[in-house]
């Protein structure tokens, strides 16, 4: 197990010669973070009030009361300083200065001017921006891809966005042409060949063509971006309770339970009688309730809390043999974050702990 620590007290920090290219995972110690890898050794020692999961190649971090991003070598980008920097999309991330927005490449430097009222991310090489009040499509090196006419438009998805116009929604493709015209109150963008659209608080389901599969017929609760397929099914409320539609529209479960979550390796959490247990895609327990907390399936692996204890389990419903803990995270890349008297490790699958927080010396 490996811990942060040196024979004089400092920190830390495994030497790169090579890029690293696996996965970081984010850990604490005397109140700063860094990041360790797969094998629990230091890479970025811990130095930063503050610093995100690393999301591609890229962590923000806190630097002077800013979020800046960092690198997998620990370098930070500071070129210039900007009021926000977003995630890096296709290379790009977006950049507030001031009350403008621009973009950056992964090396810090200004590639977009800060000259747009507003700036969604890269997808499918066009980023959505505002231009006197109206919103258009750039390329990568800033250039109108779509001219600034519509009220909103949103990321692409296999080559449809969805845009605003006259306070209707409808889908264009990547020349700002409408392949799907706008006649909808309200529409998410295209998740696979199915996009969500609404009205009069209802959501229904349309194709790639603008087909309507299921007309506006399920409630809203909450926003139109939350209803999200995943393992073709997607949550719905009907007289408080909670079932599951399939991108046909149709209820392949029936609204049965007072809580549930999305499917995610095949189960989906939902709640009996106060304790939570597992169901499958026919809307069957698979796993009993028999728990008091739980969170989604990740990598085969499920935390749950019985009492005051937290445990894994797998999708045969048997709890991996680990040490009692105070809460768990999910799994992601082979690792997973725990926490135990208020001290952080990271755990295997095997339920092995790679490294574990040493107790900041006072």
């Amino acid at each position: 197990m490996k811990t942060v620590k040196s024979s004089k007290g400092l920190l830390a920090t495994k030497l790169q010669e090579a890029e690293t290219t696996g996965p970081l995972f984010k850990i604490r110690h005397g109140g700063r973070y860094g990041f360790i890898d797969a094998e629990g050794e230091v890479v970025i020692q811990p130095q930063y009030l503050d610093a995100e999961p690393f999301f591609g190649e890229f962590t923000r971090v806190r630097f002077n009361d800013k979020l800046v991003p960092l690198d997998k070598l620990g370098r930070l980008l500071l070129r210039h300083v900007f009021n926000f920097v977003g995630q890096f999309h296709e290379g790009l991330s977006r950049v507030m200065l001031v009350h403008r927005w621009g973009f950056i490449n992964e090396v810090g430097a200004l590639v977009i001017e800060p000259i747009f009222e507003a700036a969604g991310d890269f997808s499918e090489g066009l980023a959505a921006v505002a231009q006197g009040g109206f919103y258009g499509c750039l390329n990568s090196v800033g250039e109108w891809a779509i001219e600034p006419t519509f009220e909103f438009i949103g990321p692409f998805s296999g080559g449809l966005a969805m845009a605003r116009t006259d306070e209707k929604s409808g889908y264009i493709n990547a020349k700002g042409d409408w392949v799907i015209e706008p006649a909808f109150e309200a529409a998410g963008d295209f998740q696979g060949e199915v996009a969500v659209i609404a009205s009069d608080d209802r959501w229904g389901i349309i194709d790639r063509k603008g087909g309507i599969i299921c007309p506006p017929t399920y409630p809203i609760d909450g926003e139109l971006a939350d209803i999200t397929f995943v393992e073709g099914l997607t949550m719905c409320i009907i007289d408080d309770r909670i079932g599951y539609v399939n991108e046909s529209g149709a209820l392949a479960i029936a609204p049965a339970f007072p809580d549930a979550l999305a499917f995610s390796n095949g189960l989906a959490a939902a709640q009996r009688e106060g304790l939570w247990g597992f169901i499958d895609p026919n809307g069957q327990f698979k796993i009993e309730p028999r728990f008091d907390e739980v969170n989604s399936f990740t990598e085969g692996f499920a935390a749950v809390r019985r009492g005051d204890w937290w445990s894994y389990l797998d999708t045969n419903g048997d709890e991996l043999e680990i040490d009692r803990y105070d809460t768990l995270g999910d799994f992601e890349n082979g690792l997973a974050w725990a926490s135990k008297d208020d001290l952080w490790r990271y755990i295997d699958a095997s339920g092995k702990e790679v490294w574990l927080e040493e107790v900041a010396s006072k």
